[in-house]
């Protein structure tokens, strides 16, 4: 999550607020599954974030996997 409360997810960016809930431990490269909607500004607002798997589907760089 970055300072201004946003959310990378493939090529969208996801706005978080304090009434987000997250359930489970997010990391980079976490598969999740988010609800949520667009408000007036027609930005993306995450509702609910679900952390299905906090493994990266490709590991990164000095992984030993």
């Amino acid at each position: 999550i970055e300072e201004d409360g946003t959310l990378q997810v493939g090529f969208a960016r996801i706005q978080m607020s304090v009434n987000t809930v997250i359930s489970g431990q997010l990391q980079v490269g976490s598969r999740v599954f988010i609800w949520g909607s667009r408000d007036d500004a027609d930005s993306l607002q995450a509702i609910y974030v679900n952390i299905l798997d906090p493994q990266p589907l490709v590991p990164g760089p000095g992984s030993q996997d």
